[in-house]
C-alpha cells in the first residue's frame, strides 16, 4: 500500500527543507520552512476532510481502507508538527541547515506513514536517526549527546531491520521481539530510555519535536506487528509502557532543569500510547490512538512554548526562571494550555483520549488500568509546576515581549484543534473506528 497524498506531504517537506537549507540567513530560512509546511498541512488536513466528510468512498478511492483511517489523522498531525517546530523554534538555536534538518525529519516521517512496505520502513527509520545524529553532531561540546543518542539509536535501527528480515523468513516471534526492541527504545519505553534527556538538553527543540512527536514506533507497531504478537508478547506491551509512564511521571516530578522535566513528561505520555495499542477493547484502542494524536500536536506546543520561552531569557531552571505573569500572558497561557490538553483536562481532546483509555483497559489490566489515573495526575502537576515556576511571582523582567503575529497565530490553531474536537469528540471516535 502506498498513499500517494500522504507521500505528496512529504515531497512538499523535503523541497521546503532544501529551500530553506539554502537560505542566506535565518530569517529567510525559517520563513520558507513557514512556507513548506504550511502547504504541506494545508494539503494533509484537506485529505483528513476529505476522507472524514466522503466516507469510506472517498478513503478507498485514496488507497486507505477503514481499518486505517487512524493514518490520515496521523499523517495530518505530522505537518502540524513541522509547522509548529518551523514558526515557534528560536532563530539562535535554529540556523538554516536546522530548518533543512527539521523538514527532512517531517519529510522522512510522512514517508513513513506513506507506506507498509517493511524494507522500506526500516530504510526510512534508519534515514530518520541519521539526520537528527548529524544535526546533533554539529552542536559544540555535543559530545555524550552524541555517543549516547548514537548508540540507542544504531541499536534501534538495527533490531528494527533484523526484525523485518527474520519475519520475512519465517522466524515470527524472533522478528517480533527485535521490532518491539526496536520501538521501545525509539519511544523511550524502559529500559530503553538512556537517550532520552541528554538529547532532550542538548538538542535544538525543533529537532527534538520532529524526531520524538511523530511517533514513528506507533505507526510501525500498528502497520507490522498489531493484533499478531504472542499473549505474552501482548502482556509484555503492555506493562512496558504503564511501567514508563509511571516512571517517567514520577522523575519528571523530581526535575528542576526544564528540559529533563520535559523529557520525562514526554516519555510518560508516550507510555500511555504504547500501553493501550494492544488493548483488545476497541474503547481502550481508539483512546491510544486519540492520544498519539493529541500528543503530536499538544506536547509539541508544549516544548516550543518553553524554547519560545527560552529564547527570551537563556537556559530555563524553575529555582530561578519565573517571571512576571503580567509581561508573557499569551505565552504562558498558551504553553500552560498545550500542557494542560496533553494531560486530558476536561473540553480537551486529551481529556476523551484518557477517558477512553481508561475505561477500555480496566476489566482487561485492572492494576495496570488504575496506574493511568496515578500518572495523569502526576502530569497535571508538573504541568502546573512548569507554568507557576516559569511564568509566575518573579520580577519584571525589561525587555522581554509577548507572543510576536506568528506564533501567537500558529499556536492558537493548535490549541483550537485541540479544543474544539474536545467539544465535539463523537464524529472523529467513530472516523477512527
Amino acid at each position: 500500500m502506498t498513499n500517494a497524498w500522504a507521500l505528496a506531504s512529504a515531497v512538499v517537506l523535503l523541497v521546503g527543507g532544501l529551500l530553506a537549507g539554502a537560505g542566506p540567513s535565518g530569517l529567510v530560512a525559517r520563513q520558507r520552512a513557514i512556507w513548506a509546511t504550511s502547504v504541506a498541512a494545508l494539503l494533509a488536513t484537506a485529505m483528513l476532510l476529505a476522507c472524514w466528510l466522503g466516507g469510506d468512498s472517498v478513503a478507498n478511492a485514496l488507497g486507505i481502507g477503514a481499518e486505517h483511517h487512524y493514518l490520515v489523522l496521523a499523517a495530518a498531525a505530522n505537518p502540524i508538527i513541522c509547522l509548529l517546530a518551523a514558526t515557534l523554534a528560536p532563530l539562535g538555536t535554529h540556523r538554516p541547515h536546522t530548518q533543512r534538518a527539521m523538514l527532512g525529519l517531517g519529510a522522512v516521517g510522512n514517508a513513513f506513514l506513506a507506506t507498509d512496505e517493511p524494507v522500506v520502513l526500516a530504510v526510512l527509520w534508519g534515514a530518520s536517526v541519521v539526520l537528527a545524529l548529524h544535526e546533533l553532531s554539529l552542536l559544540p561540546s555535543s559530545g555524550r549527546a552524541v555517543r549516547m543518542f548514537g548508540f540507542y539509536q544504531l541499536v534501534s535501527a538495527l533490531s528494527f531491520l533484523a526484525g523485518v528480515i527474520l519475519i520475512a523468513r519465517g522466524s515470527t516471534t524472533a522478528g517480533q521481539a527485535l521490532l518491539l526492541l526496536a520501538i521501545g527504545i525509539r519511544e523511550s519505553a524502559l529500559p530503553g530510555h538512556g537517550w532520552l534527556p541528554t538529547f532532550f538538553e542538548r538538542a535544538p527543540m525543533g529537532i527534538v519535536v520532529c524526531f520524538c512527536l511523530p511517533q514513528l514506533g506507533v505507526y510501525a507497531h500498528l502497520e507490522l506487528l498489531h493484533r499478531t504478537l504472542e499473549p505474552w508478547l501482548v502482556q509484555l506491551v503492555a506493562r512496558v509502557g504503564a511501567i514508563s509512564a509511571l516512571y517517567g511521571a514520577f522523575l519528571a516530578l523530581g526535575q528542576t532543569n526544564v528540559r529533563r522535566i520535559a523529557a520525562y513528561f514526554t516519555m510518560s505520555q508516550t507510555g500511555l500510547v504504547a500501553f493501550g495499542l494492544e488493548n483488545q477493547s476497541l474503547l481502550g484502542w481508539s483512546g491510544a490512538v486519540l492520544a498519539w494524536f493529541v500528543q503530536a500536536i499538544g506536547i509539541s506546543s508544549f516544548l516550543l512554548g518553553i524554547a519560545a520561552l527560552e529564547a527570551r531569557r537563556g537556559s530555563l531552571c524553575l529555582w530561578r526562571s519565573a517571571g512576571d505573569p503580567h509581561q508573557l500572558p499569551r505565552l504562558g497561557v498558551a504553553t500552560l494550555l498545550a500542557g494542560l490538553a496533553t494531560v486530558g483536562a476536561p473540553l480537551t481532546l486529551g481529556f476523551v483520549a484518557e477517558d477512553l483509555l481508561v475505561q477500555g483497559s480496566v476489566s482487561e489490566h485492572p492494576a495496570l488500568g488504575l496506574l493511568l489515573v496515578l500518572v495523569t495526575a502526576q502530569n497535571a502537576i508538573t504541568v502546573m509546576r512548569v507554568y507557576f515556576g516559569l511564568f509566575t511571582a518573579g520580577p519584571h523582567r525589561p525587555g522581554e515581549v509577548d507572543l510576536a503575529p506568528r506564533e501567537f497565530w500558529t499556536l492558537s490553531l493548535a490549541l483550537v484543534v485541540l479544543l474544539l474536537l474536545g467539544l465535539m469528540p463523537g464524529p472523529l471516535v467513530t472516523f477512527i473506528r
